[in-house]
């Protein structure tokens, strides 16, 4: 099993947090979930091959694990996971 990466955030901080896919094929759509629940995705958006997430509240002490999952103009689909722990 692979780590994961590990990012760190303050509980009162709001965060906007990247997954590049690339330019080809072209990013359609990403729809991100984090668990458990306590962390706040409140924004979200696709800029070029990009998917981005504003994150914010999340409970001091925890680690939440953050997905990614993307589909492209071609029909492919991606999932990128990550934890962020929050201080």
């Amino acid at each position: 099993m692979s780590e994961r990466f590990r990012f760190y955030k303050h509980r009162r901080a709001k965060r906007v947090f990247t997954v590049k896919w690339g330019a080809s094929p072209a990013l359609s759509s990403a729809t991100w979930a984090s668990s458990p629940d306590g962390l706040t995705i409140a924004a979200t958006s696709i800029n070029a091959g990009d998917a981005l997430a504003r994150l914010e509240g999340g409970t001091e002490g925890t680690r939440y694990t953050v997905e990614c999952d993307a589909t492209f103009a071609d029909g492919q689909t991606d999932v990128e996971t990550f934890d962020v722990v929050v201080t």
